[in-house]
């Protein structure tokens, strides 16, 4: 599993890309499933070719995702002091 983590940093590094999403999200038998999301829909497709021998499926946000997508993705609101 440490390869996998190590390749994963490397390649977000090195495409310089960040996953809006990066959750655990189960488990299958032995292996943990995790959900990778992206904004760009292009880097998603990058992704998904570069890791396609760990089975990622691709699919476009359902309405309800998308709102949750941005929230997660939005800066953080300062308050003023």
């Amino acid at each position: 599993m440490g390869g996998w983590f190590s390749e994963l940093r490397n390649w977000l590094d090195v495409n310089r890309c960040e996953p809006s999403v990066f959750a655990l999200a189960g488990r299958r038998l032995d292996r943990l499933i995790y959900r990778i999301s992206f904004e760009n829909a292009g880097q998603a497709r990058e992704f998904a070719e570069k890791f396609a021998r760990y089975s990622p499926t691709l699919r476009a946000p359902m309405p309800y995702e998308r709102a949750q997508l941005r929230a997660v993705a939005a800066p953080p609101v300062k308050v003023a002091s």
